[in-house]
Parts: structure tokens; sequence; C-alpha cells
């Protein structure tokens, strides 16, 4: 996922690069599925709540890459900010295609 997001940053986006996210976004999945059966408080349980937080930004990230790659081609530029700060945007200011 990390040699993704700088390929990102480096303005490199293409249909491979869109499909190793997504296989990330697989395998990331399988492991919150496993480590939300263990107890908050133990090091599995927290590592299951970091890895729930990684799942919710590389969705937001493929999301991003998607749009971007509708509206502007393969140029994903402006993404590359806000992929690696590790923060996103709320719901709410997001503007939605009709």
């Amino acid at each position: 996922m990390v040699l993704a997001i700088r390929e990102m940053e480096a303005g490199d986006l293409s249909q491979d690069l869109l499909k190793r996210l997504k296989e990330a976004e697989g395998y990331l999945r399988e492991a919150v599925t496993q480590l939300l059966y263990e107890p908050t408080k133990s090091a599995e349980g927290q590592l299951g709540k970091v890895a729930m937080q990684d799942l919710k930004r590389l969705r937001y990230i493929i999301q991003r890459a998607e749009i971007m790659m509708a509206e502007n081609g393969r140029d994903l530029r402006g993404l590359s900010s806000t992929a690696t700060s590790g923060t996103s945007k709320k719901r709410g200011d997001r503007k939605r295609k009709t």
C-alpha cells in the first residue's frame, strides 16, 4: 500500500495501480475480519483497531482515485497530499456527481 501511494504522489496512476490498491483492500479486510474477534484491550485487538482505520483510509484513497481517473484521466497529483496526510474529509464536505 505504501508503494502504491508513493506511485500516486509521483503522478503515476494506472489501472494496474488501482488493481493493486483493491488487492490490498481485500487483504486488509480479511485481517480486520479475523481481528474483530480479539479482546479490544489485547495487542491483537489494538492491531484490529488500527487495521480498521487503515481500511477506511484505503477505501477513501481508492474512491478518490476512481473519481479522479474518471474526471481527469490518469492524473492523480491532487490526491497525493490527502492520501499521505492520514486525514480525510468528512463525508458531508465532499461534492457528489449527479
